[in-house]
């Protein structure tokens, strides 16, 4: 069955490259169709395989931002605190203090440009900022 598929491609590529009169890109296209429609096991190992291959391209792409984010915002962060959740009540982590460094600003002002930028984060963290900026609007 294989070989009958393979030879079908073929011939479906020298078709489009002789009577077609389409470029090698063209023809490609149209015999690796061939196989997709003919095999299926082609399609079902191919899409596993980009799966992989974008989902590793993505993970290397966000491990480079990360990089230069922080390479980028080492020379100005002062410090930052903070303590393991297990010592809070809760068990999740909140925002006590906020104290601007030497000429950094007001620290209402640091506090509401830290929790816009975190607004629609799902890390803990940004989430415990958000949550101390929306307190501190209701007072």
């Amino acid at each position: 069955m294989f070989r009958r598929v393979i030879g079908l491609a073929t011939l479906t590529f020298l078709a489009w490259i002789v009577f077609g009169h389409v470029d090698w890109t063209r023809a490609m296209i149209n015999a690796v169709a061939v196989l997709v429609i003919a095999c299926p096991c082609a399609l079902g190992l191919a899409t596993p395989t980009a799966i992989q291959v974008a989902t590793g391209q993505r993970r290397q792409r966000m491990a480079s931002c990360s990089r230069t984010a922080s390479r980028s915002s080492r020379g100005r962060v002062r410090a930052v605190v903070l303590t393991r959740p297990e010592r809070s009540h809760r068990g999740e982590p909140s925002l006590t203090d906020v104290v601007p460094s030497e000429g950094g600003g007001q620290a209402d002002d640091l506090l509401r440009l830290a929790a816009s930028a975190e607004r629609g984060s799902e890390h803990p963290l940004g989430q415990a900022i958000v949550a101390r900026q929306r307190k501190k609007d209701w007072r």
